[in-house]
């Protein structure tokens, strides 16, 4: 009988990253609930904020991501292909050993990581350490999500098309990053999983399109996230978090 974990490896050979551990190591405390908050453009201030996002959109968009290479090469597996060669057994003890920083991150990935998964709300890949015991080093989670433009804010019609914003329901579909998440014992940096992430929705953005990313971070990542693109939008309804915007 072929070994599952051998079999995992084969099967996410063509999506290996080799990671930055040079770089600060940043732990983040990014919003477990973010798949269910909505970004609402309301009032003055969050709609000059689209514009400024609109204005600073990254025409770069395809180009590459150059990492830095390291001497050590996690493994990123798709939490969907764990979920099809291990024992439900396995993963949730994989699952249940992951201590962090961010305890509502880790609290997704051992209580909500797999429902929202089966159920094609969001993907999670996790970073894994197979050197000498299976580890989950770190993860992050992408979706889908919306930014909603309430009938009464005024935007050109050029944005409102460019962004693909409905003009019936004032709805525009977006990407999310909502987890982004290491263990306590952990060096994979926040420039690892960011771009990491990054990636993936580029090879869907290739694809399918949709202009617009969104996230929610607190205070400590907000210039981190400034520096690769992100633009500042609003504070969520809680006022605890940073609701950013990036337009390809």
């Amino acid at each position: 009988m072929p070994d599952p974990l051998s079999e995992i490896l084969k099967l996410t050979a063509a999506i290996r990253f080799i990671y930055a551990t040079q770089l600060e190591q940043l732990r983040t405390e990014m919003s477990t609930n973010s798949l269910d908050q909505e970004l609402k453009i309301e009032g003055h201030e969050t709609v000059s904020n689209l514009i400024k996002a609109y204005d600073n959109a990254d025409r770069g968009f395809l180009a590459p991501l150059e990492m830095e290479r390291s001497s050590r090469v996690p493994v990123m597996v798709p939490l969907g292909s764990l979920t099809e060669w291990m024992h439900s057994d396995s993963i949730r003890s994989l699952l249940d050993d992951f201590r962090s920083v961010d305890p509502d991150g880790a609290s997704f990935l051992r209580c909500e990581a797999l429902h929202a998964e089966e159920e094609s709300i969001a993907r999670t890949y996790l970073f894994m350490d197979i050197s000498i015991k299976t580890k989950i080093l770190a993860f992050f989670t992408i979706g889908t999500s919306h930014m909603y433009v309430p009938a009464f804010e005024t935007l050109s019609d050029d944005v409102m098309c460019s962004l693909n914003v409905s003009l019936h329901t004032g709805y525009a579909p977006t990407y999310l990053i909502s987890h982004l998440c290491t263990d306590t014992n952990s060096d994979v940096s926040l420039s690892a999983l960011f771009d990491s992430a990054m990636s993936m929705i580029r090879c869907s953005w290739k694809t399918v399109g949709c202009r617009l990313i969104r996230l929610d971070c607190s205070d400590s990542t907000i210039g981190f996230f400034e520096s690769r693109g992100f633009t500042f939008i609003r504070k969520n309804d809680d006022k605890d978090l940073n609701q950013m915007l990036y337009v390809t």
